[in-house]
């Protein structure tokens, strides 16, 4: 016989299953949601403070960038003309008539408007008290400045003859009372015999002669009468002439070179006359020299340059293109790691800048390399270069007084196209590329630091 349930009986063990199935299900459905599993996460740090004034940086030049390229070449010379153009603009110059380039100095031996007068003719007190203030000079552009009431104040198309008088410019005796018999005849009736010519001062120009001659050579002497009849003698004559001529000259050239180099004729600013003058603008060291020997003519201002590749340099630099230019900020600042399977990794980079130049259109480029340490420890290739696995994205900023570069990259172990592998040793390093023109020893790092962060599933 069989034994039936009661309602109680059924109802119970309906609800027992009831109970069972949906906490089945429950677990079912939270087991089915845990699609990850648990990630480790590791965060690392690096940092190095320069005292005093940092550690200086230098510019790079084509000494120290890969010049095989014919368009690096073209953009270093032209940078380097941009800035020496800057240093010796094109008032310093003048043109070349056979060359018919800008590449002549103003201020040369050959300088039509400011040829170099050379040393002062004479330097006799009475003579050089007389002179001194012949030429033009801005007196209000003197540190203090000074009244120039018995000076001119503007350049002159000449000037009143002055140092002849140390030639002597006359024939005239002196010592006794002397009147010439006729105008220019160098013929002289004296009350006294035995009378000598003025005192020539001695010339400390070759250019100009010192007439020193003594009454014998520049007298014919005999009495006349109760008097003496002094007739100058040609060589004594002739001497006076040339000295006169030479004295003028030279004159004539200390008036072009004063106008030219502290003047208006060369470089002129009219907003500023003190700022005027070849000295004002054209004696930085030797930029004009310089920007001569370079062959930096007129076309090679900053828009040629432009024109002439910097723009397309600067492209380059940033798509790393270039990183063979960049140098390391410091070759004790190096993190080193181990790779490890299935890791990613972020790089974050910060560094203080102090600069003395703070202008805009230069600007200083990072990046981070990594480098593959080989197991016997030397950290070149066989080509004794670094062996670089990893580059990152190139940081740039504007230069400024004091300044601060912060970038990222990432790298992910797992990217078949970095050349990484688990359980090799790396360091990264960090570089900088900072123009030519810029500056050496204008820029300094105060600070670096490096983060790395690393995750593994």
């Amino acid at each position: 016989m069989v034994k039936r349930k009661t309602f109680w009986e059924i109802a119970i063990a309906v609800s027992l299953l009831v109970i069972v199935c949906a906490c089945g299900l429950a677990v079912a459905k939270e087991r089915l949601s845990i699609k990850y599993l648990p990630v480790d996460y590791d965060t690392d740090l690096i940092r190095q403070e320069y005292s005093g004034a940092g550690k200086s940086l230098v510019e790079t030049s084509a000494a120290n960038c890969d010049m095989s390229d014919t368009f690096i070449k073209t953009y270093f010379a032209c940078n380097q003309c941009r800035d020496l153009d800057e240093k010796c603009p094109d008032c310093c110059l003048y043109n070349d008539p056979v060359k018919n380039t800008l590449t002549k100095i103003h201020c040369d031996a050959s300088d039509p408007v400011c040829r170099a007068p050379g040393v002062v003719p004479f330097n006799c007190t009475d003579v050089k008290e007389d002179c001194e203030g012949t030429f033009p000079q801005n007196c209000a552009c003197v540190e203090p400045p000074k009244d120039c009431s018995t000076a001119p104040l503007k350049c002159q198309d000449s000037v009143t003859p002055c140092y002849e008088k140390g030639c002597p410019n006359t024939t005239k005796p002196i010592g006794g009372k002397c009147t010439e018999t006729k105008p220019l005849s160098d013929v002289w009736i004296c009350d006294k015999g035995n009378l000598d010519p003025k005192d020539a001062c001695p010339s400390g120009n070759p250019a100009i002669e010192s007439c020193d001659f003594d009454a014998d050579d520049a007298y014919e002497i005999e009495a006349e009468g109760a008097d003496w009849k002094y007739t100058a003698t040609d060589e004594f004559k002739k001497c006076i002439k040339r000295c006169v001529i030479a004295t003028a000259a030279w004159e004539k050239a200390k008036n072009d070179y004063t106008c030219a180099t502290v003047g208006d004729v060369v470089c002129p600013n009219t907003k500023d006359p003190c700022k005027a003058g070849f000295n004002n603008n054209c004696k930085e060291g030797t930029s004009c020299v310089d920007r001569v020997s370079n062959q930096c003519t007129t076309f090679y201002t900053a828009a040629a340059c432009e024109k002439a590749g910097v723009a397309t340099f600067r492209e380059k630099l940033l798509r790393g293109e270039l990183a063979g230019c960049f140098q390391e900020i410091d070759n004790q600042f190096r993190f080193p790691f181990v790779a490890r399977s299935g890791e990613q990794y972020i790089f974050m980079w910060t560094v203080l800048f102090n600069g003395t130049i703070a202008d805009s259109k230069y600007n200083i480029y990072t990046l981070v390399k990594i480098i593959e340490q080989p197991k016997d420890g030397d950290m070149s290739n066989s080509s004794n270069q670094p062996a670089v696995v990893f580059e990152s994205i190139v940081h740039e900023k504007a230069l400024s007084s004091v300044f601060t570069v912060s970038a990222q990259t990432g790298v992910d172990l797992n990217n078949k196209s970095v050349n990484m592998k688990a359980g090799r040793a790396y360091e990264v390093r960090l570089y900088y590329f900072l123009p030519e023109g810029a500056g050496s020893d204008k820029v300094s790092v105060k600070l670096s630091q490096l983060i790395m962060y690393r995750t593994r599933n």
